[in-house]
């Protein structure tokens, strides 16, 4: 089991973020006293050398990202075959399910046209992962959590080869393909349109199915283009999907000149930050009250906290949510998070 101070390639472990699937997500700073590089990365490495599920995982996962080699996905720093250990450049940023909780919450507003400029972002992203040799890689469980929005403005999806968490939403023909990640991909744009999550009103044993028929039929009277285009990307059978990943982008491209409107990724960015250092700061000022102020005689209800705070990493590709961990990226980190953000481990 890695430990804080354990060295890998030219960096050093600093602080574990989560544990999943036998795989441990680390923050490292660069320890070779070279400054030529990235001063921090993200890590994520076997917790038990002899696990050959999680060591064949973190194989799979090197070889799709320096497959695929796009600028939509973490880059690849090195790999330690003989420490299990996969180095990804930091991410920093926000994940897009943060920026959808604060303007559910009201506290910002996430346009239609900046929704699709992220899912044309998103689509260009996979067709280069689709048609990356030898026969092309595939995502297979994505969310809003798994995409994030950089500083800069440009958009990442983050999990490429690794694999799916427990309780991931999945295409329904469940099959690692292109027009599975297609599934994906609308039902990301129909959760962004509706402005609400696409599943919490699923009740238990209901029928995914007829639940998305019924949130599509909302979008008809505002959104009659995006509806028609989200009921052919999201039709429970693959073959009456788009057929290749150049249609969709053609659809989506079409769909975004007819609604018009101007994107404002970076815009978005800054306000998700900006709201996320002001809810920090409001909780030192709470922190600082309550140390200062008398004992009470009675016990007080714990203080409610913002939710979510700073974005959490995913694993290995998953950056922090200041400074997500596509590893993730350089201090102050802030996490938050990507598919809820996971537990930080003891």
């Amino acid at each position: 089991m890695s430990q804080a101070g354990d060295r890998v390639g030219a960096y050093a472990l600093t602080e574990r973020l989560e544990l999943e699937a036998g795989v441990a997500l680390w923050l490292a700073e660069r320890a070779d006293g070279r400054v030529k590089g990235s001063a921090q990365a993200v890590v994520r490495v076997a917790a038990d050398p002899n696990d050959r599920v999680a060591t064949e995982a973190l194989r799979a996962e090197y070889s799709a990202l320096r497959a695929v080699n796009d600028p939509h996905f973490p880059a690849v720093l090195s790999f330690h075959d003989g420490q299990h250990a996969l180095i990804t450049a930091p991410v920093e940023g926000i994940s897009l399910r943060e920026a959808m909780l604060e303007a559910e919450l009201g506290r910002l507003t996430l346009s239609p046209a900046t929704a699709l400029d992220v899912v044309l972002e998103l689509a260009q992203a996979l067709r280069a992962a689709h048609s990356a040799p030898p026969t092309g890689f595939f995502h297979g469980w994505f969310s809003a959590d798994e995409v994030w929005l950089t500083v800069s403005g440009d958009v990442m999806l983050m999990g490429l080869g690794q694999p799916p968490p427990l309780g991931a939403r999945r295409a329904p023909e469940n099959h690692l393909d292109a027009r599975g990640d297609q599934w994906l991909l609308g039902a990301l744009l129909a959760e962004l349109l509706l402005e609400t999550p696409l599943w919490a009103d699923l009740p238990p044993g209901g029928d995914p199915q007829r639940h998305l028929d019924r949130r599509l039929k909302t979008l008809d009277r505002r959104w009659p283009e995006a509806a028609r285009l989200l009921r052919k990307a999201l039709d429970p059978s693959p073959d009456r999907r788009f057929p290749q990943d150049v249609e969709l982008l053609r659809a989506l491209h079409e769909l975004a000149r007819h609604e018009g409107g101007s994107s404002s990724r970076l815009t978005l960015v800054e306000q998700v930050l900006e709201l996320r250092a002001a809810a920090l700061r409001q909780d030192q000022a709470a922190d600082e009250d309550e140390a200062t102020s008398p004992p009470r005689t009675t016990p007080t209800p714990p203080r409610p906290r913002r939710s979510p705070k700073t974005p959490c990493p995913p694993p290995s590709l998953r950056p922090p949510k200041t400074t997500r961990p596509t590893s993730s990226t350089p201090r102050p980190l802030r996490r938050s998070s990507p598919r809820a953000c996971p537990r930080r481990a003891p």
